[in-house]
């Protein structure tokens, strides 16, 4: 919703009925998705704003919920365990915040897995974690630094696949940055019967691109991780 219908006051109210397991706190400068469309084309693009942005803490460290006037976000933080398990985070927060106000406009729902993987030592290849399931060059997975790639794909007419391979430099040896970004643009009904047919359509379409992914290798480093 726009910032003049946005009541600041929710933000309290949404850690009411949250209850007692969640703590705020304020985060005031964040970055905003934009939507624009130009000659039939559509662009996302992202800039800095000064927005009221409040982040809700599970008090057991397993997710956080964050909210803005224009976005509710929920993020596992420890290790993803199943989808029964963060679809119930999900619900959670939808449904509190959707006592609060009376009339949500939603379009646009998105799910994103990000994992960092660490590798043994610098020679290893991304082909040796990810394989070539047709969106991923070969020149890429025979790369063993210095990479970065990005695929953009329409999976659907209104489903869009971000799909992210980069070096992270900040560990010894650097590590593997898998993410997969999948985003739906549509006008989707606000109860979570409807709310949940989208995310479950959304996060098989995420399965299904990590599980033609991964290697043994990564499949067995997930297994043995705590």
């Amino acid at each position: 919703m726009s910032e003049d219908a946005w009541d600041g006051k929710w933000f309290g109210r949404f850690l009411t009925q949250l209850g007692g397991d969640y703590e705020m706190e304020p985060k005031l400068v964040s970055g905003v998705q934009i939507q624009t469309n130009i000659g039939g084309e559509s662009k996302i693009s992202s800039k800095p704003v000064d927005i009221g942005h409040m982040i809700y803490r599970c008090l057991d460290g397993t997710h956080l919920i964050q909210l803005t006037p224009w976005k509710l976000t929920i993020n596992e933080i420890k290790k993803y365990n199943s989808w029964s398990s963060f679809y119930q985070h999900i619900k959670h927060a939808w449904e509190c915040f959707s006592k609060l106000v009376d009339s949500i406009k939603l379009n646009r729902i998105g799910m994103r897995y990000i994992n960092r993987i660490p590798r043994n030592h610098n020679d290893e290849t991304v082909g040796e974690w990810i394989k070539n399931n047709g969106l991923i060059p070969e020149e890429i997975l025979n790369q063993s630094m210095n990479f970065f790639y990005r695929c953009e794909l329409q999976k659907k007419t209104e489903m869009k696949l971000l799909l992210t391979l980069a070096e992270d430099k900040g560990y010894t040896p650097s590590s593997l940055i898998f993410d997969i970004d999948m985003v739906e643009i549509k006008d989707v009904s606000s109860d979570w019967k409807s709310v949940f047919m989208e995310l479950d359509t959304i996060h098989n379409a995420i399965r299904d691109v990590f599980d033609s992914s991964r290697t043994d290798k990564y499949t067995q480093l997930l297994k043995t991780r705590p």
